[in-house]
């Protein structure tokens, strides 16, 4: 009798969070068949119907298998994983904006003599400095070409 009623009580448990979960989504999005599908059957819709619901709706939905359906085919795939890449690749060159902002920032402090500054330099300092002056000294010079063109270009403007 326990194990029965045990069992009623996770399923109740289960149904209140599927339904609360659905009454959030709303919250923020309008209602759909398959938010009125998942209030209406108390339940996820079988891989059939969330497949139909997903299609209806031209995504995917969860099926009560927890599977997402209907299956995204090879080119979805294929243009997520091209969309996931050229993020990757922006948020690599966006990481190189904020150093260069905080590099010329930090550089823009120095007024000091640079070899009074070079005289205090930590022994254990010098091989990354040895190792990245000469490269970041030319991208540098580089990028300060570049920004005189942009800044001109929207001066002009």
């Amino acid at each position: 009798m326990q194990g029965k009623k045990a069992d009623r009580e996770a399923r109740e448990e289960a149904e209140a969070a599927l339904l609360d979960e659905m009454c959030r989504y709303k919250l923020y999005h309008p209602g759909n068949a398959y938010t009125e599908y998942v209030e209406k059957h108390r339940k996820r819709p079988d891989r059939e119907t969330a497949a139909d619901i997903g299609r209806l709706l031209g995504g995917q939905v969860k099926a009560d298998d927890g599977t997402m359906q209907p299956p995204k085919s090879k080119m979805q795939k294929d243009s997520e994983r091209e969309a996931r890449s050229l993020r990757k690749e922006e948020e690599g060159v966006r990481l190189q904006c904020r150093s260069i902002t905080a590099a010329i920032g930090y550089l823009g402090y120095c007024k000091d003599d640079p070899a009074e500054v070079i005289r205090l330099i930590d022994r254990w300092e010098t091989p990354a400095i040895t190792e990245n002056i000469e490269h970041a000294v030319e991208w540098i010079n580089r990028f300060a070409k570049e920004w005189r063109i942009h800044a001109e270009k929207r001066n002009a403007q």
